[in-house]
């Protein structure tokens, strides 16, 4: 499944689906280069961990990040126990 973590509430189309893959959980909502408003982070974690609970695979995608953000979001994402990949908008390349 691709975002719509919020479909993660039926127990029937978590049986359906093999993971998630997760755009911008961190940063880039609002605008560009900005970290998310915490309780939108929060509340996306606590429906996505209703999948990760289930042993299944949580790929999160941030894009466009400086080094700071980066190594935050490997931080918060290592935490979390979900995998992360780093990626320019347009998708031509990843980021080391």
């Amino acid at each position: 499944q691709q975002n719509a973590e919020e479909l993660l509430t039926d127990a029937s189309h978590r049986a359906n689906i093999d993971g998630l893959a997760k755009e911008d959980l961190l940063y880039n909502v609002g605008e560009p280069g900005a970290a998310n408003r915490t309780s939108m982070v929060a509340e996306s974690t606590r429906l996505i961990e209703l999948i990760a609970q289930e042993n299944k695979p949580v790929l999160v995608v941030e894009y466009d990040l400086d080094p700071d953000q980066s190594k935050e979001a490997e931080r918060i994402i290592d935490n979390l126990g979900y995998v992360l990949t780093l990626a320019n908008r347009s998708l031509s390349k990843t980021r080391p």
